[in-house]
Order: C-alpha cells, then structure tokens, then sequence
C-alpha cells in the first residue's frame, strides 16, 4: 500500500509491526497446547489401563460371589433362587456395558483388549442354571395341580 501512496493508519502499522512477535506467540501456543495434549492423552491412556484391571478384579468378584452364594442347593425355593440368578445377571450385564465402553476406549490408543472369557463362562453358566430353576418351577406348578386332582383326568402336554 505504501507503494502506490495509500495512507496507512498508525494502529494497522502497529499491527504490522507486531506481526512478528505475534506469530511467535502463536506458534510457542500450538507447542504447549500439543505438550497438554500429549501429557493428558497419556493420563487418560493409564485411566483406562487402570479401569481395565478393575475391571478384571469386578469380573473375579462376581465370579466368586456366584460360586459361593449362587443358587445351586435344592434347600432354597425356587422364587428366590430365580431372584438370586436375576440379581446376577444384572450385575453381569453392567459388566459387559462396562467392559464395551472400556474396549472402545482401548480402541483408540489401539489396545486390542478382547471379550471377557470369565463374563462369556459366567453367562453361559448362568444361562443353564436359570433353566433348571425354571425347570423346577414349572414341575412344582404342575405338582401343585396334579397331586390334588384324579389320575384319570391328569392332562400332560
């Protein structure tokens, strides 16, 4: 502008003047700003690694909770058996919800943590014990009628 005579204003040559030193500025900004990012990219890297071994100890625990209070004694009534195997699965399946969001976080500093062996052992052992106790409590509904009822007019299916 200054070429073709064109009267620049004092702060736009102020401005200009400090253009250096802003971009200097500017650029020591992106390098702490990367710096930041690096340093928090790793606390949240060893967030997950430390949710992932909790995780692993929660897995254990249910684990151990199902073999030792799990309902696998004829003593107890099928009502709460069932609500014992109710109550386990729903901590199961907040395992599992746990363990997707964990995976997908892994997934980002690509970690490769596969599926819960313990959880699939555990759903497939709960899965047969639900339908024995299912079972039971089919036959003790149809004990109830037919112990009371004739034999002659017993109707299986």
């Amino acid at each position: 502008m200054e070429k073709y005579e064109v009267p620049i204003p004092d702060e736009i040559s102020a401005m200009l003047n400090d253009l250096g030193n802003e971009w200097l500025v500017f650029q020591q900004t992106l390098i702490d700003a990367d710096v930041m990012l690096k340093k928090y990219k790793e606390k949240f890297k060893t967030g997950l690694l430390a949710q992932s071994e909790e995780f692993k100890k929660q897995v254990g625990s249910l684990v151990e909770e199902f073999q030792t209070k799990g309902p696998f004694s004829a003593s107890i009534t099928t009502a709460d058996a069932l609500a014992n195997v109710d109550g386990i699965r729903k901590q199961l399946n907040a395992l599992k919800e746990s363990e997707l969001t964990l995976r997908k976080g892994l997934g980002i500093f690509k970690i490769d943590q596969p599926p819960s062996k313990e959880i699939a052992r555990l759903e497939q052992e709960l899965e047969q014990i639900e339908t024995i106790w299912t079972l039971t409590k089919d036959w003790e509904e149809h004990w109830a009628d037919w112990k009371s009822g004739k034999f002659t007019d017993l109707e299986t299916h």
